[in-house]
């Protein structure tokens, strides 16, 4: 393209392949992709477990907390609530375990959990 014209000319068309691209995008679900599960129905009981074992590694200052924390996310986004996720995630992610601790043992209170 050349010139202004050029693409004003253009736009209508390129906006046409656009739209099938984007339709076509949003006509997949995770479900239908490979190796992608939607993850179980969880439940406060259910996550216990694995709230207990994020404190342990808390505790212990272990880097593992953030591999942890990435396998189990989906889990926990059932139980937790939003702001409290996004909290233990971004701590732990910037290695702010103390904060991340926290962040978790005022979850669990909420949830009426034990933890340590």
């Amino acid at each position: 393209m050349k010139s202004r014209e050029d693409a004003q000319i253009a736009l209508p068309a390129l906006a046409t392949h656009l739209d099938l691209v984007v339709d076509a995008i949003d006509g997949i679900s995770p479900k239908s992709l490979p190796g992608v599960e939607k993850p179980a129905a969880t439940t406060v009981a259910g996550c216990a477990e694995q709230l207990r074992r994020l404190r342990q590694l808390l505790a212990a200052g272990d880097g593992e907390a953030s591999d942890f924390m990435a396998e189990v996310a989906p889990s926990l986004a059932g139980v937790l609530v939003e702001e409290e996720l996004a909290s233990l995630s971004r701590d732990i992610g910037d290695f702010d375990f103390p904060k991340a601790l926290t962040t978790l043992d005022e979850a669990s209170r909420r949830l009426s959990l034990e933890v340590t």
